[in-house]
């Protein structure tokens, strides 16, 4: 009887160690989960949660200094041909409001749902005043069909690092010039809307 309990004893301590050491990872775990997401980003989160728009805002890091990047509305502009008519966007001014010297920055997406499917980073190309790329075509049976150039997409990977906070790093280092976060809001032939930008320049160091 006293080897019995003198087992159940130390099953015992055993499982309350287990607590112990449980309840002090919990901690850890989520200080290590903060120190993902600069102070600032997480204060945004918090003012932007009553936000109804699909992406409440998009921050930029520059080496540790956060910088938020506002979006510009685009207009679309066509440019006829003898079959197809090719749909450009153009945003105003030939740089962002924003630079960063890193050739592969860091993205905090502050949304609900994954940025995936519906922003998308792209290159962009410097007009005489202007900010433009592809956006589409519109084909003799007068349908717009939009599609982005291959050329000037990016991939990226997205995870969401805290609830409605998401993470978006390039997969690979981009080259000096200027970028943006596009959200197309083009749907149809005669519309004007070419959807917003989200910029941010690239500079040599």
């Amino acid at each position: 009887m006293k080897r019995k309990n003198r087992k159940e004893k130390i099953g015992l301590g055993y499982y309350l160690t287990a607590l112990v050491l449980l309840a002090l990872a919990i901690p850890m775990l989520s200080i290590a989960a903060d120190d993902l997401v600069p102070k600032k980003v997480q204060e945004m989160a918090v003012a932007y949660a009553a936000s109804t728009n699909l992406v409440k805002a998009v921050f930029i890091m520059d080496g540790e200094t956060v910088k938020k990047l506002d979006s510009s509305s685009g207009t679309r502009v066509v440019h006829e041909g003898m079959f197809t008519d090719t749909h450009n966007a153009e945003f105003p001014g030939t740089s962002a409001d924003q630079s960063v010297a890193s050739l592969r920055p860091t993205f905090f997406i502050l949304s609900n749902d994954s940025p995936k499917g519906r922003l998308n980073l792209v290159k962009v190309e410097v007009g005489k005043d202007n900010r433009t790329f592809y956006i589409g075509t519109v084909s003799a049976s007068n349908t717009f069909h939009p599609m982005l150039d291959p050329k000037s997409l990016i991939e990226f990977a997205a995870e969401e690092v805290q609830p409605m906070i998401w993470k978006l790093t390039p997969k690979k280092d981009l080259a000096a010039g200027e970028y943006g976060l596009y959200i197309s809001n083009a749907v149809g032939r005669e519309s004007t809307d070419a959807g917003s930008l989200y910029g941010f320049s690239i500079v040599k160091k």
